[in-house]
């Protein structure tokens, strides 16, 4: 997406890490290339391309603007897909816990009616199960409050 600097002075840094240092200093009009966006450590972070070609990060709360995009816009598709995605990634693990704990309990009630013995390894698969649950849920829940508050901000 290109987009314009509506501050002066607008520092461009080399990374999203503390110790990244201003690659350069942007005039109100300069025109960017916003490559994408991505949130670290809780700060909102643009990555762009500067007009001679070298690529550098913006803050997310850098003014911009550019088409019908604005820099809120940017970031805040990103935020939403990661939330989605912690969605998705929770419920398979809450699906898979739930599926391993329901074939355990089959297992164990065709051993019992057929009075065999049972050769499975039932308590760290059960624990690996109750973890998935536990992981997936607070995936889903972590995800959900991700993505409210992404409309939030």
């Amino acid at each position: 997406m290109r987009a314009q600097i509506m501050e002066d002075r607008t520092p461009v840094y080399s990374g999203t890490g503390f110790s990244a240092v201003a690659i350069a200093k942007l005039s109100a009009g300069s025109e960017i290339d916003v490559l994408s966006s991505k949130k670290v450590n809780g700060s909102k972070w643009l990555c762009v391309s500067l007009p001679d070609g070298q690529m550098g990060y913006l803050p997310g709360d850098t003014k911009i603007v550019g088409g019908s995009l604005s820099n809120l816009n940017a970031w805040k598709n990103t935020e939403r897909s990661d939330a989605a995605r912690g969605i998705v990634l929770g419920g398979i693990c809450l699906g898979a816990g739930v599926a391993a704990i329901a074939l355990m309990l089959v297992m164990i009630e065709s051993a019992v009616r057929s009075r065999e013995e049972i050769v499975f390894p039932f308590k760290p698969v059960c624990l690996l199960a109750i973890g998935a649950i536990l992981y997936g849920g607070f995936r889903i829940l972590g995800g959900i409050v991700e993505y409210f508050q992404s409309y939030r901000d």
